[in-house]
């Protein structure tokens, strides 16, 4: 976490998630030109720093006949100036490292302008180039894929309050296959993960994400909703539409992962998160509280009350509950006006379940109402508040750390994700499949990207090692100076 943390990794990520867009241009200009491409001459691009490694990887021979000038230089200008044994065997070393330390920290990337003609001018790019880094970048990749799952819950709710009946409609099919087309996606994810224990160990990694387990269990309730649609019928319908509104509020609950790009509302995410574990565990010691007072009340109220489920659900629970909320019962705590429409008569409220049964008429109800009122109300959601206080201040304290912690994985997750959102994205892998099936299966080379470079040759590593070597003995030569310096 520290080191997604750091400046460096940081910097690197934006890159990444901006693509070939500068990473200083204004939001608002990149969705602009997004939505309407006449606007795409107000973005500016610039090259990748692997460009230039891998322009260096074309010129190797000459880049390394290069780097044998700073030698040559101190051989020529040793001779002239005709410098101390000692001083002629340090010098080399330490032009070479200035040499390697300038040639890293110079390199800037460079920036261009659109235009709608190609022009041999340095700093212009032509519009069709424009476009694709527009559309390619996984900050535009995440902005289509987020505005069509807004509209795919717009289209759900709609579905859910104006359009479902016992009869399957095509609105419902549309929304059956949207969905489908995002299991793709999610498969895809899945079969690319990169690890050496096969496909239980890419399951296993896929399923360590939080927000996979809660697509698992969108996916779980969504074709619990579609079994019993085709199972229940009449008044028992109701509870097909019970589950679909469950469902299309748990994917509507998804968007939150959205909030996870943005610096502010990020860690706030993080802590509606932590903070629900603290409400659980608030909730086991409130649930002991409440049980108490539920066998107190009805112990009391109503003795010797028929073991039935109207009692259950109407009383047992029912006074208890509703006085956290303010709902004080005092008609039936015996506190207030008597209760209308009841009855004394065993005869008549015993048939009945206990429902219409009148409270018994004592003093000592009132007493552990106010008890329980003082434990609920004031000791035990002062309690919440406080835990809830101490985990805001404690991730408040490292907002930045674990909000850029979960930041690397939506970047990682669009940087590999496919330029078409669902439901169009079936058109990729329409192409995918005929691609394979051409090839007759033959496996395709993995290609460098920013997260994982292909280093088959050790020309990444060897310049690494160099300039690791050369900035490894500055750092000791300044030590060695400080130390000189003190004495």
């Amino acid at each position: 976490m520290e080191f997604m943390g750091h400046d460096c990794c940081q910097t690197k990520l934006n890159i990444i998630w901006r693509g070939n867009i500068t990473v200083d241009m204004p939001l608002w200009k990149v969705l602009l030109a997004l939505f309407m491409p006449i606007f795409i001459f107000l973005i500016k691009f610039t090259t990748n720093n692997k460009t230039n490694i891998l322009c260096c990887k074309k010129h190797k021979q000459k880049e390394e006949s290069n780097m044998k000038e700073p030698e040559l230089e101190m051989t020529m200008n040793g001779s002239e100036q005709e410098p101390s044994m000692k001083e002629q065997k340090q010098e080399p070393k330490r032009r070479k490292i200035d040499f390697y330390l300038k040639k890293y920290q110079s390199s800037k990337p460079q920036l261009y302008s659109v235009s709608i003609f190609r022009k041999n001018q340095e700093g212009i790019i032509h519009i069709t180039d424009a476009l694709y880094y527009l559309y390619t970048a996984p900050l535009s990749v995440f902005s289509f894929t987020l505005l069509h799952y807004v509209i795919l819950i717009i289209c759900f709710s709609y579905f859910i309050i104006v359009d479902l009946n016992e009869e399957a409609s095509f609105k419902e099919y549309i929304i059956w296959g949207w969905v489908l087309t995002m299991s793709f996606e999610e498969t895809r994810e899945c079969v690319k993960i990169i690890t050496p224990d096969g496909l239980w160990g890419r399951i296993k990694y896929w399923f360590g994400s939080q927000w996979s387990q809660f697509d698992w269990v969108l996916k779980i309730c969504l074709i619990t909703t579609i079994a019993m649609r085709y199972k229940l019928s009449g008044n028992d319908f109701q509870y097909v539409r019970f589950v679909y509104s469950v469902t299309v509020g748990l994917y509507s609950m998804r968007l939150l992962q959205a909030f996870l790009v943005a610096e502010n509302w990020g860690p706030k995410l993080i802590m509606i998160k932590k903070m629900m574990f603290d409400l659980l565990i608030w909730a086991v010691f409130f649930f002991v509280f409440f049980v108490s007072f539920c066998v107190m009340y009805q112990a009391n109220l109503y003795p010797n009350s028929p073991s039935s489920k109207p009692f259950f659900w109407d009383k047992f629970w029912h006074t208890a509950f509703w006085q956290i909320f303010g709902e004080l019962f005092l008609d039936e705590i015996g506190r207030g006006p008597p209760t209308v429409n009841c009855t004394t008569d065993e005869s008549v409220w015993r048939p009945q379940g206990g429902t219409d049964r009148c409270p018994t008429d004592t003093h000592m109800v009132g007493f552990l109402g106010g008890i329980y009122m003082i434990l609920t109300n004031i000791l035990l959601n002062n309690l919440l508040i406080a835990m809830l206080s101490h985990t805001f201040a404690n991730v408040q304290e490292k907002s930045g750390h674990i909000w850029k912690f979960y930041c690397y994985g939506i970047v990682r997750e669009y940087y590999s994700r496919p330029v078409l959102f669902p439901p169009w994205i079936i058109l990729f892998y329409i192409r995918r499949t005929i691609r394979y099936v051409v090839s007759r299966g033959d496996t395709y080379d993995v290609y460098d990207s920013e997260f994982r470079l292909k280093d088959t040759e050790g020309f990444y590593s060897k310049h690494l090692l160099k300039f690791a070597d050369a900035a490894a003995k500055r750092c000791l030569k300044q030590n060695k100076n400080a130390k000189t310096q003190e004495f």
